[in-house]
């Protein structure tokens, strides 16, 4: 496997992670009002992108 592989499945590992610990925090809250998740979309973007290093996620989101 290239180095350029192994950065790409460990960024896509490290995403995963993220989502999951964000789907996690927001289905606790099941039965909230919905207007409280509504920054969830920027929570997602800023989760990805700290857990990539940059390299996944669009800088102007977060």
């Amino acid at each position: 496997m290239s180095d350029e592989d192994l950065d790409v499945r460990l960024h896509a590992a490290a995403a995963s992670a993220a989502l999951r610990v964000l789907n996690e925090d927001i289905g606790v809250l099941e039965g909230a009002d919905p207007r409280d998740h509504a920054d969830a979309p920027a929570r997602i973007a800023r989760a990805v992108r700290r857990t990539t290093g940059g390299a996944v996620g669009d800088p102007v989101t977060t």
